[in-house]
């Protein structure tokens, strides 16, 4: 069964709606009244605890060669369309790019996207594998949790050839990038990309910036310089039961980190957790070996270790008095 692309009849673009706030203009006024009594010197507030400042995040650059016309919405949603969903720019001050990102709004089912339009890839080159990059973050608490990941499909004739999906990311409040690889197999096909969350509901809604779509490197290339898989721990000494927050911090040199996997239990196996954060706890004191492996948008992994020390908190007794 070949699988058509559906019409885009009756598709409504998005636009931007500028409300303009009233202009108040205060005119000073001679008056013959008497002056009025000293107002007393205000008090003064007591002074504000600083807040902890946000962590600031490395972007790399849009990429040479990106072949998507409107990667980083600081002009306007041009090239941009929803399924299942609603477009609005809006200003993001940890904007990947400029000042601005694309905000998608759930609508309906279970998933909602944002999709190029037209395809940003056409014609594709035989033989050319495509790199799509994004960087995605909750823009609602609903969404905080929930998964979201990159796709291409190759389109020819408007029959679809083939889907590539990345490894979906746990989205938090925090921009984290998104990555997926595709090779055209088709003469003349065309390449369309689109970010999707899932298990989505009414309220969800998520930020995207710098999607991008890279064909500078050819079936077969090499040369790829695979990741440095690192991550923290906090706290690095906890008691039995206490809650420890594991944080990736491995880099790619050459591209991005595309998937992050998690060995929670010391089995040698990355089946417990995905994503850039994880958290668990131990129940008894001990060592215990946690491990994370990263895949780059080429393909290249790399695994790092750590031993955790879980032991009971110390008590310091005082003295008695005399």
């Amino acid at each position: 069964m070949t699988l058509r692309r559906p019409s885009l009849r009756g598709f409504v673009a998005p636009c931007a709606l500028a409300v303009v706030g009233p202009l108040v203009i205060g005119v000073a006024v001679a008056s013959s009244q008497p002056e009025a009594p000293a107002v007393p010197a205000p008090v003064e507030a007591p002074p504000v605890a600083p807040q902890p400042a946000r962590p600031v995040v490395a972007f790399a650059p849009i990429p040479s060669g990106n072949e998507t016309a409107n990667p980083s919405f600081d002009a306007s949603l041009r090239g941009w369309a929803s399924w299942q969903g609603s477009l609005s720019r809006v200003a993001v001050p940890d904007a990947p790019d400029g000042g601005f990102a694309a905000r998608v709004d759930y609508r309906s089912g279970a998933a909602f996207t944002i999709d190029d339009i037209p395809d940003s890839v056409a014609p594709s080159t035989v033989g050319t594998t495509y790199i799509a990059r994004a960087f995605v973050r909750a823009a609602e608490a609903s969404s905080i949790g929930k998964r979201a990941r990159l796709t291409l499909r190759e389109w020819s004739d408007s029959s679809l050839v083939r889907v590539a999906s990345g490894s979906a990311v746990r989205l938090t409040s925090t921009f984290q990038p998104m990555a997926v690889t595709i090779t055209a197999t088709e003469p003349g096909s065309t390449i369309d990309v689109h970010a999707t969350q899932l298990g989505a509901a009414s309220g969800d809604a998520f930020l995207i910036d710098q999607i991008s779509v890279v064909g500078n490197r050819p079936s077969g290339s090499t040369g790829n310089r695979p990741p440095r898989a690192a991550f923290t721990v906090s706290p690095p000494n906890a008691a039995p039961g206490q809650e420890i927050v594991f944080t990736s911090t491995s880099t790619d040199a050459d591209g991005v980190v595309a998937s992050t996997f998690w060995d929670l239990n010391g089995d040698g196996v990355f089946d417990d957790a995905t994503g850039p954060e994880v958290s668990r706890s131990f129940a008894e004191p001990g060592s215990y070996a946690v491990a994370v492996r990263v895949i780059d948008d080429d393909g290249a992994r790399s695994a790092a270790r750590r031993v955790i020390a879980v032991a009971p908190a110390v008590v310091e007794e005082t003295p008695p008095a005399g």
